[in-house]
């Protein structure tokens, strides 16, 4: 995990693994990070490279914002719900904007 000042240099794991297919990656909103994370359409494509060039692809299927209490709905990865979800605090810091996405096939 990274610590606050990592965190304010780039995206962050979360919790999960993308070969669990439970991922879940944080950023903040700056127009760096994940500041348009919120005009991101249902359908759109995302891919994940990791460190030895593994490709992961997933398509958006579910765009919504979470209340600051809402832990078990932001936690629906450890169940398997998503393979991959992104996540930023709005504007304020308020509440976040959470986007869920499925795997494709590769």
């Amino acid at each position: 995990m990274q610590n606050r000042a990592e965190s304010a240099i780039s995206p962050c794991r979360f919790s999960g693994t993308p070969l669990g297919r439970d991922l879940v990656v944080c950023a903040h909103n700056y127009p760096s990070h994940f500041g348009q994370l919120l005009n991101v359409d249902i359908g759109t494509e995302v891919f994940l490279t990791t460190a030895d060039g593994t490709v992961f692809r997933y398509m958006v299927a579910n765009r919504e914002i979470l209340g600051p209490s809402d832990v078990e709905k932001m936690m629906e990865n450890e169940r398997g719900d998503w393979a991959l979800t992104l996540f930023t605090c709005t504007v304020g810091g308020k509440t976040h904007c959470t986007v869920r996405c499925a795997e494709t096939e590769s």
